[in-house]
């Protein structure tokens, strides 16, 4: 048998996606091409909970900041509507 009828040792068939320090890559060769230096394999129950998280990051975010606060409100004065 010659190395090459094995898989690249970090090759992972089941692989729903593939972590580098740059975010999430569909393919790994997708990583490599955008030069990671290490990635992981993602499966489909890690990317779900991946993507949960993110959804409910970015929904506090958006109800944080759609509050107003007393120093960003600016009154008719400020605003030069006296």
């Amino acid at each position: 048998m010659s190395q090459h009828d094995h898989p690249a040792p970090t090759a992972n068939p089941n692989a729903a996606a593939w972590l580098g320090q740059a975010g999430l890559y569909r393919t790994r060769f997708e990583a490599v091409r955008n030069f990671e230096q290490s990635i992981a394999p993602v499966s489909a129950d890690e990317l779900f909970n991946l993507a949960s998280k993110q959804v409910l990051t970015h929904l506090s975010e958006g109800r944080q900041s759609a509050r107003p606060s007393n120093a960003e409100t600016n009154s008719p004065e400020q605003e030069g509507h006296a």
